[in-house]
């Protein structure tokens, strides 16, 4: 852990935090790969949800929730509450990730939210957590990776102070509508992104970055598909038999 630098005020704001891990997907990509939700996957040792609530403990930040579909032992985190999400997908397509838990969103302080099926750096939850400035703010890899080979471009965690919330909702309700009209064909993490620095339409379709957000270019990934995984593994294996 290396949170140097941080004021006490900035360590207030670290205990007024709270996380929340999505992992209430029906993980249709994963298809049941390895026969284990990919959220439960090993990478050296330890679960991937084990290491994101055991790594924000490190951190300072106490107020952790897995949002999940249905409360499972195999979900049970020590240091983290199980949320059954509050599930509307008819309603609110791919947007349904952040707003099955709108309970959760924190009233008085910071929200982060953190998606479920990825790896995360220790370096990569450093930048998150310690990230100082009060707006929403996408922690991201806009573009292919030459580290992890992932070809494309990933969203990791979504942070936002309480003041946005309202801004937030509504933005995720427009994403939402726009994909359930059939103007767009997806209303996840990017679109958020988008209408959050003002794009509309088939503008949220458009990949290009402008401000708000913070690029973590690492180990740090997201596990979509079994070969996202299985190619992570080989090439941190190649690494580490060097």
């Amino acid at each position: 852990m290396c949170l140097r630098g941080l004021s006490t005020n900035d360590m207030s704001k670290i205990s007024r935090t709270r996380a929340i891990l999505i992992c209430a997907g029906e993980a249709t990509r994963w298809a049941g790969h390895r026969d284990t939700p990919k959220h439960l996957i090993e990478i050296e040792g330890e679960r991937l949800i084990d290491r994101t609530v055991r790594l924000l403990r490190e951190r300072g930040v106490e107020q952790i929730f897995i949002v999940v579909r249905e409360k499972s032992k195999a979900y049970e985190v020590e240091g983290a509450t199980q949320w059954v999400a509050t599930l509307n997908p008819e309603q609110n397509a791919d947007a349904d990730k952040f707003l099955s838990s709108r309970e959760l969103w924190n009233p008085k302080g910071r929200t982060l939210f953190f998606y479920g099926d990825c790896y995360f750096s220790d370096e990569a939850m450093d930048t998150i957590v310690g990230h100082r400035r009060e707006q929403w703010v996408l922690f991201c890899r806009p573009d292919a990776s030459e580290i992890t080979g992932k070809p494309w471009g990933e969203c990791f965690a979504h942070g936002i102070y309480d003041k946005d919330l309202t801004v937030l909702e509504k933005m995720l309700r427009y994403v939402a509508d726009q994909h359930v009209t059939g103007i767009t064909h997806r209303s996840g993490g990017w679109e958020l992104y988008r209408a959050m620095v003002g794009r509309k339409g088939l503008d949220l379709m458009e990949h290009r970055m402008s401000d708000h957000f913070i690029e973590i270019n690492d180990w740090t990934e997201d596990f979509d598909y079994p070969e996202d995984y299985e190619k992570w593994i080989e090439a941190r294996s190649a690494l580490l038999q060097r």
